[in-house]
């Protein structure tokens, strides 16, 4: 499943999820493929006696269905949501209860306005979670909840859904968004290396803008219509040019949204997107594509690199993933010259201003609205190893949950990620949208989308945004 697709993170495009219980039917015994391993799920028997049976008729309200559409013509967003069907089919027999999906533009408005009356809500954002604890929204996680979370995931992530010392949120899917996505088959035939540190990424760029100066092929792919994609850059650029200390700071609002080092990346990223023939269409376009058109141009072979979380993945097609792994160094692989070619990912380059080599993280978070039985039976086990692995045998591009090996991620630069997200050795930092108000995080946006249509400066729209998010 997609994240955020419109800014992607993991099952940010399904806001709320509304039960209803079916008939108990006969469960399948099939088994399912994890990364060519092979999982049998738990039986019927072992799942009702986890979760528990529920008897027909037994129906838990939902919201209407507003769908969200994306390019022309308008064409429904639903990877995300099939692959959360696929995850819980299994569970859906057996225990009689099945999740109707509810899609929100806004959960927490969705939330707030009652118009969802949906038993969980999945919050694509951590930040909002302080605000609906507060006006009541939002349950304390089940007992059962919190020790799936304590076992499945490490500290850092149920920080992220804990208000007060009290669990409120479970993390639901996790993605690594310091990734690079390419074609190792292109940068072979081009002549390009991966970049090692942040100033061979921005001598790359410049070299590629340099070698076709018709445009035909530019550096970056980019897609600034997403709502965070100019956000998730800048707070990348932060992370990797100041390093993790200077990043909390700022991200937390410990520090001003105008500091130097957010101005300071902000003009890095100005030269190295913004500058003509460095995206495909220039500015203008950039500012209408999708992440969904970025992946497309990447596909295409239209440009060479795209900056997008492990979640991004889910748009390319099957089979189209290089066996090169999340790699450092392009490796020579067989396949088609130009479109059409294998994918694979480097992780983004450090500034090499910092001794540690940090990596920019999301998660999508889990709540219990109504606290329903209902509810918190599909809340446990959507929190279980059980569904963690049944999910990552679809291919949604790595994870963080202790129930899942590595190797058992649906692709090469899946199993990396997942090794990197498990790692206690991994320096993680959380996402703006993770760990700052909604107040900060709006006026963020807003200042970024002013700084990419070409409306004011960095240094005018961060001053800007620091003035609106101090109201």
């Amino acid at each position: 499943m997609l994240s955020r697709l419109t800014g992607l993170r993991p099952l940010a495009v399904v806001a709320t999820l509304a039960l209803a219980s079916a008939s108990l039917v006969a469960c399948s015994s099939a088994s399912q493929q994890v990364g060519g391993v092979t999982a049998s799920p738990a039986s019927c028997a072992q799942l009702q006696e986890a979760y528990g049976s529920f008897p027909a008729g037994t129906t838990v309200r939902g919201p209407p269905h507003p769908v969200r559409h994306t390019g022309t013509p308008a064409v429904p967003v639903s990877t995300e949501a099939a692959s959360l069907d696929a995850s819980l089919e299994h569970f859906s027999q057996c225990t009689g209860l099945s999740v109707v999906q509810v899609e929100s533009d806004d959960v927490a408005a969705s939330l707030k306005s009652d118009s969802t009356q949906a038993d969980l809500a999945v919050l694509p954002e951590a930040g909002v979670l302080p605000e609906l604890v507060d006006e009541g929204l939002v349950q304390p996680v089940p007992e059962t909840v919190g020790a799936n979370v304590e076992l499945g995931w490490d500290r850092m992530w149920s920080e992220a859904g804990t208000v007060d010392g009290t669990l409120y949120a479970a993390p639901l899917t996790a993605s690594l968004d310091s990734l690079v996505w390419y074609s190792p088959t292109a940068f072979s035939r081009l002549g390009y290396q991966v970049p090692q540190t942040w100033p061979e990424l921005v001598a790359l760029t410049s070299q590629v803008a340099q070698d076709h100066p018709d445009g035909s092929v530019t550096p970056w792919c980019l897609g600034l219509a997403s709502p965070d994609a100019g956000e998730e850059w800048l707070a990348e650029a932060v992370l990797q040019l100041s390093g993790p200390v200077a990043y909390d700071q700022w991200a937390t609002g410990k520090d001003s949204l105008d500091s130097v080092d957010a101005d300071t990346a902000l003009g890095e990223l100005g030269s190295l997107l913004l500058t003509d023939g460095h995206v495909p269409g220039g500015r203008q376009e950039a500012e209408s594509a999708t992440m969904q058109d970025a992946a497309a141009q990447l596909r295409e072979g239209q440009c060479l690199m795209l900056h997008a979380p492990s979640a991004v993945e889910a748009l390319f097609p099957a089979g189209s993933m290089s066996d090169a792994g999340a790699s450092s160094q392009p490796e020579e692989t067989a396949g088609a010259a130009g479109a059409g070619d294998v994918l694979s990912a480097f992780l983004t380059p450090s500034g090499g201003q910092d001794e540690e080599t940090a990596y920019l993280v999301g998660a999508s978070m889990l709540v219990s609205v109504s606290g329903s039985e209902a509810g918190e039976a599909v809340m446990a086990y959507l929190t279980s190893a059980q569904w963690a692995q049944a999910y990552a045998a679809l291919g949604t591009g790595g994870t963080a949950h202790h129930g899942v090996e590595a190797a058992q991620a649906g692709s090469p630069v899946a199993q990396q990620v997942s090794q990197i997200l498990q790692s206690r050795q991994s320096v993680l930092r959380l996402e703006v949208a993770d760990v700052a108000t909604p107040e900060r995080v709006t006026a963020l946006r807003e200042a970024l989308t002013a700084w990419a249509s070409g409306q004011a400066d960095g240094a005018t729209v961060l001053s800007r945004a620091e003035e609106s998010s101090a109201q």
